[in-house]
């Protein structure tokens, strides 16, 4: 949303679970319908897009999120025109972009798309990675806040910091996606400590916080950044946090820093255990 705003586009939300999606794009008249799907809930999205175009077939609508990336031949599904693979900022700015007045698409050849084309698919390749998380605009807080009741009032908020594992879990995506990337830069990036921070000091200023989750796989990879952060955030946030760790990489001077920084909690995935 935030990327499609600063490129001078408008965006509006639908919670399935506070209002009923057709209803908003009745009102809100959209050239794009996007829908952000993780695996298990693709079959509700393929009804509830099937809903959408028989009111609105000249729609273009499109999936994006780990289920496309992973499983791109969900374009095959009715009522579907494309899929995002990998990470969508630009790819989605482009694709807007690139709809006509009658709603077709002008292009067919967009990074990070397979698009549909009355019939035949184009499956194009992904862009680079963002190699500068600070070049992109900071999430649009605010469209979900104001949108979705439970969430503003909850007194916990989410938060990332970066982006990629170096790891090969076999039950974690990163392995797939560093597969799918390979040869287009960087798989781990962080933002710098100052934007992060202050994310977290807009939604504390508008919204109820009391305490922070980082969601990143592996908050804890770069010491260096680590380090700053654990100097810069009790001064400014002064939260309590949680953050997922992985055991190679817990020693005494990592909890030193932690607890230092203010960390409450933390998790870490065992893969085999006897």
């Amino acid at each position: 949303a935030s990327v499609l705003k600063s490129a001078g586009h408008e965006v509006q939300l639908a919670i399935a679970s506070v209002e009923d999606p057709v209803a908003v794009t009745a009102a809100f008249r959209p050239h794009v319908v996007a829908y952000s799907v993780i695996t298990g809930s693709q079959r509700y999205y393929l009804a509830l897009n099937r809903r959408i175009k028989q009111h609105f077939p000249n729609v273009v609508s499109v999936f994006g999120g780990p289920h496309p990336t992973f499983f791109p031949e969900v374009l095959l599904e009715e009522g579907l025109d494309g899929v995002c693979v990998g990470e969508g900022e630009w790819a989605l700015v482009e694709l807007v972009e690139s709809v006509r007045p009658d709603g077709r698409l002008e292009r067919f050849d967009i990074a990070n798309w397979h698009l549909k084309d009355r019939g035949e698919v184009h499956r194009n390749t992904v862009r680079p990675y963002v190699e500068d998380l600070d070049s992109l605009p900071s999430p649009d807080y605010d469209l979900i806040y104001q949108k979705d009741p439970v969430y503003r009032r909850s007194k916990i908020k989410h938060f990332i910091a970066g982006r990629g594992c170096p790891y090969d879990c076999t039950y974690c995506f990163n392995h797939a996606m560093r597969q799918i990337y390979a040869g287009k830069g960087r798989h781990v990036r962080m933002r710098s400590v100052g934007r992060v921070i202050e994310d977290i000091l807009y939604v504390k200023r508008h919204y109820p916080l009391e305490f922070v989750v980082f969601l990143d796989d592996t908050f804890v990879l770069n010491r260096r950044w680590l380090e700053e952060f654990a100097a810069e955030y009790p001064k400014r946030v002064a939260l309590p946090f949680f953050c997922n760790v992985r055991p190679n990489l817990v020693d005494a001077e990592l909890v030193r820093l932690l607890k230092a920084a203010g960390c409450h909690s933390v998790s870490m995935g065992v893969e085999t255990a006897d």
